[in-house]
This record gives C-alpha cells, sequence and structure tokens, in this order.
C-alpha cells in the first residue's frame, strides 16, 4: 500500500466516529464499540480535547488525509498499548496533539524559487 495514498472520506467518517465512541464511552452505539478501550481517568482531561479536534480535522473536506495518518490515527485511538491508554498522561497529550498537529498544519513547500535553496533549509530548521 502506498502510504502517500489520500484516505477515503468513508474511512475517515468511520475513524472520526470511532474517536468520538472512544472520547465518550456512554455514547456508543454498536456492539463492535464494546470492545474499544477505555481511556484512564487520569488521561481524560489531558486527551480528550485534543482527540475531539482529531474527529473534528477528520471529517473537515478541505484537509487531506493520507493512509499513513489514518493509520496513526486509528492506532492512537484504539491500541490498547497507545499512549492515550497507557503510560503517563503528559506523554498522551503529547501523542495527540502532536498526531492534531500533523493532521491540521500544511507541510511548507520543498524550494521557493524566490528565497533559494539555501534560505528554504534555513527556514525549514534543515
Amino acid at each position: 500500500m502506498d502510504l502517500t495514498t489520500t484516505c477515503s472520506e468513508e474511512r475517515r467518517r468511520a475513524l472520526a466516529d470511532t474517536i468520538e465512541q472512544v472520547v465518550d464511552p456512554s455514547g456508543r452505539r454498536r456492539r463492535r464499540s464494546d470492545r474499544l478501550p477505555l481511556i484512564p481517568v487520569d488521561h481524560r482531561d489531558a486527551v480528550v480535547d485534543p482527540l475531539r479536534e482529531i474527529a473534528v480535522a477528520l471529517r473537515d473536506p478541505t484537509i487531506s488525509v493520507t493512509e499513513d495518518t489514518a493509520r496513526r490515527v486509528a492506532v492512537l485511538a484504539t491500541a490498547p498499548t497507545s499512549p492515550v491508554f497507557t503510560g503517563p498522561a503528559p506523554v498522551a497529550r503529547f501523542a495527540a496533539l502532536s498526531l492534531l498537529a500533523q493532521l491540521t498544519v500544511c507541510e511548507p513547500p520543498a524550494f521557493i524559487p524566490e528565497l533559494g535553496h539555501g534560505r528554504v533549509a534555513a527556514l525549514s530548521g534543515a
């Protein structure tokens, strides 16, 4: 599978629904959702808002989501070994915020002719 392939709208909606079910377990509708892990109480304050924003970003048709990013969202939101469900709360928050930033921040272009290669490297921190 080519990881730069754009994720389908259907998959994006399904991921957003899954995240919403993880964030609000009382709203779980399907039998399958009973198998989703529960966010530990000490992690809830750290991760609920970033996860909700990730769900909103997945539903936004103007944001391009690759299959690789969709896979990372699925792992973060559903894998029992994800930082959202294990480890310290600050690590869980960092993981969720990092993925949110990846979804919502545009990548800078590799080369801007007016600036030249050296300036682009300096701007990107390379």
